[in-house]
């Protein structure tokens, strides 16, 4: 095993530690600095186990078990049923409706029967070991996971929690002020209206008038509710129990199509229909916030008992950065004009980088009128030694958990949602009871998009690429910004 010894910084930040951990913590400390380890060892030295470890992304997790094991503490991987459902592995239902197929036929489910009868596996780390033991005898993994007994316990921030634990961590917690999306094409409405023609005449007639409504709108914000009641959605919830196929596009777009009108905001944009659900920012039990990303009117949301820790980011270690001010990606102001400004700075940039590799990332909106000056456009998989440009979504996949190592990365407009989003978030907000509604509606969650992409190409600490962010309204955010980049120091 290997042994490690704390940094004087670490121990420092240990004793507050020591001191605060009843009560609700923020830790901010920048990548690769070692928080885990020092919130590890506090859980340890102090018995706050078992401890729940809540992560955005499972691939964390695995850092997590390394981190443990190197205390001497045991770690378990726990993921939801999408992953770890033996009928969802097999292909027979569709993962989008695993939940509502587990709570109808759990009971005559020989999978979930079968894990109550096995003999309980020793020293399995994560779902994947449980995932290969189901294939020979038969059990189902997302059930035994709550079966297993750890120090350590790591599950996505979503995922069910089902013990006791002493304490709680919530890990890259900036996630938490970033509200959800579901989308689906518009022309998947035609599956549900042919899957509740089935059921209900009269809800069909309904959603054929919902459909002709988005049709006539084409883009922009949309009212689903004023179409179907709170008794309507009920009743398409009471539809999905009597489905006897849980597989296939038709059945997986009318479980999105429910989940958006769920939603707090739904709009409709590149023929896609996007539902919005707020942010919840509550917290109940004492509980260990840690993060690299934290901007100080983040601050604001949180209640007055949280205590900070906090370690700055040293000068050379910021990454270089400029801000391009004479290009934006303002809605009233991304013309036509203005698209050729940004394929001039594409084609300029590429040519004076040369064989440097440059990572751009941008909203859907913005990003789909330069496909073609990119080399690779949301691939399905990123080669190892990609060269050129590489063009991503600024919410896609890539954005957040992977590691795309680059010379250049170019942040194509501020991320923004939609101002009538915006707007209507911020009405959501406000009426949730928070200060300052339009920074968590519009600036915080543009802001940390933002940095997620940037983190996209410095998962490494050696690695250090040069930032441009090519929109005039970045200036407006240098303060918060300053703390990540040293803008305006940049040579390509």
């Amino acid at each position: 095993m290997q042994s490690f010894i704390l940094r004087k910084s670490q121990r420092e930040v240990l004793k507050f530690f020591y001191k605060y951990i009843d009560c609700n913590i923020l830790f901010t400390a920048p990548t690769g600095w070692g928080k885990t380890l020092v919130v590890l060892k506090a859980l340890k030295d102090l018995k706050r186990l078992p401890a729940l470890w809540l992560v955005r992304s499972l691939e964390i997790g695995f850092r997590i078990l390394e981190d443990s094991h190197r205390i001497s503490l045991d770690c378990f991987i726990s993921a939801g049923r999408k992953k770890t459902c033996p009928l969802i592995l097999n292909g027979e239902i569709d993962s989008e409706l695993a939940e509502d197929y587990c709570r109808l036929h759990r009971f005559q489910c020989k999978f979930f029967i079968k894990t109550f009868r096995i003999k309980m596996p020793k020293n399995v780390s994560h779902y994947k070991t449980l995932i290969e033991g189901s294939k020979k005898e038969g059990f189902c993994p997302y059930y035994l996971e709550d079966l297993i007994d750890a120090d350590i316990i790591v599950q996505n921030y979503f995922r069910a929690k089902r013990r006791f634990f002493k304490a709680v961590v919530i890990d890259e917690c900036h996630n938490i002020f970033l509200p959800r999306m579901v989308k689906m094409n518009v022309e998947g409405i035609n599956d549900v209206i042919l899957l509740i023609k089935m059921y209900d005449n009269k809800l069909v007639r309904k959603v054929v008038r919902m459909k002709q409504y988005i049709d006539e709108i084409g883009s922009g914000n949309i009212y689903l509710n004023e179409f179907l009641r709170d008794m309507d959605i009920l009743r398409l919830k009471q539809i999905i129990f009597q489905l006897k196929n849980f597989k296939g596009n038709t059945v997986k777009n009318f479980k999105k199509f429910i989940r958006i009108l769920n939603s707090d905001v739904q709009y409709i944009e590149n023929n896609k229909i996007i539902g919005i659900i707020a942010s919840r920012i509550f917290f109940g039990e004492p509980v260990i916030l840690m993060t690299g990303t934290w901007f100080k009117d983040m601050d604001k949301f949180l209640p007055p008992s949280f205590y900070r820790i906090n370690v700055d980011i040293p000068e050379k270690k910021k990454l270089d950065a400029i801000i391009i001010d004479d290009l934006t990606t303002r809605y009233y102001d991304f013309d036509y004009k203005m698209i050729e400004e940004y394929k001039k700075f594409i084609i300029n940039l590429k040519l004076k980088a040369k064989d440097k590799r440059i990572l751009i990332f941008g909203s859907e909106r913005v990003i789909r009128y330069f496909i073609n000056l990119s080399d690779l456009y949301e691939p399905a998989r990123i080669p190892k030694n990609w060269q050129g440009i590489i063009m991503l979504k600024a919410r896609g996949r890539y954005a957040e958990g992977v590691d795309i190592p680059a010379d250049i990365v170019v942040m194509l407009g501020c991320p923004f949602m939609p101002p009538e989003v915006i707007s209507r978030l911020s009405k959501i907000y406000g009426r949730m009871g928070f200060d300052d509604p339009w920074s968590l509606a519009a600036a915080i969650p543009m802001l940390i998009t933002t940095l997620q992409c940037i983190g996209r190409a410095k998962r490494d600490p050696k690695q250090r690429p040069k930032i441009i962010l090519a929109d005039e309204r970045y200036k407006r955010y240098i303060g918060q910004l300053s703390r990540y980049l040293n803008i305006d120091k940049i040579n390509i």
